[in-house]
């Protein structure tokens, strides 16, 4: 909810469009801001921690409630949104009161050109994978596992 409360403030600061992502992410020249990736439709999953199925649930009930689709877009990667579109959605929805998706509810209410993709996230250092990633997607976020000698000289590579 803090994140939701962050977001909007800066919409309402800023304005216009800008570009919605963590400090964990990279993105390279094979990024393409205008095609949005999902990964399936979006679900409760029981090996995720509790704020975060709590998250899944708000979402999807927000989006089945107003017959939007419920594609999963929590993949970790940058997002291009309009100030304007998410002020007006989010004062429809009851934030303040449980965790959900900020890009998930925007993405599936607002269009956006879209291509079929997986979560870009790596918890811990795999050459592979994140070459993988940035080659495929053009984008690839990280956690604190990844920061291992040989995964903090990939990324100065």
């Amino acid at each position: 909810m803090d994140v939701t409360n962050r977001i909007l403030t800066f919409a309402r600061k800023i304005g216009g469009e800008f570009i919605y992502m963590n400090d964990d992410f990279f993105i390279n020249q094979n990024f393409d801001f205008n095609k949005v990736m999902f990964n399936g439709e979006l679900r409760v999953n029981p090996v995720h921690p509790p704020h975060y199925q709590e998250g899944s649930r708000n979402t999807i009930e927000f989006l089945r409630y107003n017959d939007f689709p419920i594609l999963n877009y929590e993949c970790h990667q940058p997002v291009k949104m309009d100030s304007k579109k998410l002020l007006k959605l989010f004062n429809t929805i009851n934030w303040k009161d449980g965790n959900h998706f900020i890009k998930s509810i925007y993405l599936n209410v607002y269009k956006h050109e879209i291509k079929p993709g997986e979560n870009v996230k790596l918890h811990h250092y795999d050459m592979q994978r994140a070459t993988t990633f940035l080659e495929e997607h053009g984008c690839l976020s990280i956690g604190d596992g990844f920061l291992i000698k040989p995964g903090v000289e990939f990324l100065k590579r």
